[in-house]
């Protein structure tokens, strides 16, 4: 996954990104921040007694969700390499049960927000000399693979390091700061984005839920939403016989669109018809709210079906 920020975010315009979100030439890590306060031994009861006894680390419950998830991920993949249709339903199931309590413990925990130094201010010595007056820290977003903006949260301040160790943490909990991210209007937030084996990305469908502590299944794997799916899809083209979703992201690292969307339809049909099924699919898809409060993105996929 390509983590890159984006230039609103304080970068000057010189600095190349790099795949890590850091300007060229600045490395991850370091004994202290931005501000130059020490990450050994940081606790956050400066920041009121919410925090106090905080001592910076991941929570434990919400790294055993995260192990337990991805042990799922990887019995899926395993499942869909097998080709064994029953294993498949089983593995979708327990995944999809296991995303629903890795989201549900991100929930109920704090993160840490990185707050980057951006150049103020500029003034000129007697000498003649220029020199920065004042410095301002501004929030950080991140380009994810489809260029859409997201906003990186952290769980502990070793991943925060090890993704900017320049970076301020500020602590929030987390339905404050899914509000944050949908009141910005960004799309994403990716948690833990400086490694593939922490990294979890959480679409825009999913804010409501977390901010509310209602975390439900997948739209994916819920069995009401997919007959919203199959009403949507016969009605929007006749020529649609049947409809499901797959999950295409199922380790949540943001590397695909959220799910496939498969269209049963008659053989026989030309590309031109084809193409025509697919357009109307997608036209309707895109005006319809209901669906996308469920589901981020979607890829067609067509099988043929039987009469």
């Amino acid at each position: 996954m390509a983590i890159k920020k984006l230039p609103s975010t304080g970068d000057r315009p010189q600095h190349t990104p790099t795949p890590t979100g850091l300007p060229q030439g600045q490395t991850a890590g370091g004994s202290g921040d931005s501000a130059g306060f020490p990450w050994a031994g940081r606790s956050f009861d400066h920041h009121g007694t919410a925090f106090a006894n905080d001592d910076g680390q991941t929570p434990a419950e919400y790294a055993g969700a995260r192990e337990r998830f991805i042990a799922r991920v990887a019995g899926y993949t395993d499942a869909v390499a097998a080709a064994d249709p029953t294993l498949v339903a089983q593995a979708l199931t327990r995944l999809a049960e296991a995303e629903r309590k890795l989201l549900a413990e991100f929930a109920k925990i704090r993160v840490l927000i990185p707050l980057v130094a951006e150049g103020g201010d500029f003034g000129v010595t007697d000498s003649g000399k220029i020199v920065e007056k004042t410095q301002e820290l501004s929030i950080v977003t991140v380009a994810a693979p489809d260029g859409r903006t997201a906003m990186p949260v952290f769980t502990s301040t070793e991943t925060m390091r090890a993704w900017d160790g320049t970076a301020r943490p500020i602590p929030v909990p987390v339905p404050q700061a899914v509000i944050a991210a949908a009141q910005e209007e960004t799309p994403l937030i990716v948690i833990d984005p400086a490694s593939s084996a922490t990294r979890v990305g959480v679409r825009a469908p999913r804010f409501e839920e977390i901010a509310s502590g209602k975390v439900l299944l997948p739209g994916w794997a819920d069995n009401q939403f997919a007959k919203t799916v199959q009403e949507f899809a016969t009605s929007a083209d006749k020529r649609v016989r049947f409809a499901t979703l797959m999950p295409l992201d199922p380790r949540l690292d943001l590397t695909n669109v959220e799910a496939e969307l498969v269209l049963g339809i008659a053989p026989g049909h030309s590309r031109e018809a084809v193409q025509s099924i697919a357009a109307n699919i997608s036209a309707a898809w895109e005006s319809n709210t209901v669906l996308s409060k469920r589901i981020d993105s979607v890829r067609l996929k067509f099988v043929p079906a039987g009469n």
